[in-house]
């Protein structure tokens, strides 16, 4: 899972998500969404679209923190991605087929395992593999301060200050301060800042994202 921009790059792995904050250093953060299998968060509201997913573990372990379903809301269109292809309900498209389509205000291209969904300024990028998805949204001109859920709030509410040396420093989040080292992360970013300490403080602040269901106002 991933999430980038031209200005920001945040970008959602299995399990760590990484973002590059708003707090004009380009500081990359990387953290986990971590809960039970089944529950759905809120990873990115904005006026025309929002963006859920919901989380499974593996061999039946409780700490879920993959990806096998994705929930997009447009003001046209209700749109699910799983491991069976992309739907609104009514059109269904397929991985493994090579179609371009829309549903509503929402165009979708599927290239066998890889597909693009574009709403306004935002694009979707999923790839299937197997019974969990990756996937990176794009939004150009970044994730400005009217972008919320989980991406759009750490992006815009953290704020990276240097520690002892080159290699810790602190990320203040949600009221809170977090202690961080950066490490090497293999992806795109390359170098990431991880925590080394409040990974309970940082999960108990993002279970206010955790939604009732796929759509609407829970």
């Amino acid at each position: 899972m991933c999430v980038c921009s031209v200005i920001n790059v945040p970008t959602v792995g299995d399990p760590h998500v990484s973002v590059q904050l708003n707090d004009g250093l380009k500081t990359h953060f990387c953290f986990n969404v971590i809960g039970k299998s089944g529950e759905i968060f809120q990873l990115v509201r904005e006026r025309n679209i929002e963006i859920r997913i919901r989380i499974v573990g593996h061999g039946g372990k409780q700490a879920a923190k993959l990806v096998d379903l994705i929930a997009i809301r447009t003001n046209e269109a209700q749109v699910t991605v799983d491991s069976k292809g992309i739907t609104d309900g009514k059109t269904k498209y397929k991985w493994g087929s090579e179609s371009v389509g829309e549903f509503g205000d929402a165009n979708v291209m599927i290239r066998r395992n890889y597909a693009e969904i574009f709403v306004d300024k935002t694009v979707t990028e999923i790839k299937h593999q197997g019974d969990h998805l990756k996937f990176s949204v794009h939004q150009h001109g970044g994730f400005g301060p009217n972008v919320h859920g989980i991406l759009g709030d750490v992006v815009n509410q953290g704020q990276f200050k240097k520690g002892k040396d080159a290699k810790h420093g602190h990320i203040k989040l949600f009221g809170s301060t977090f202690s961080v080292a950066e490490k090497v992360k293999d992806i795109s970013v390359g170098k990431c800042w991880f925590l080394t300490d409040g990974y309970n403080a940082l999960n108990r602040k993002l279970r206010s994202y955790v939604k009732k269901t796929l759509f609407g106002s829970n």
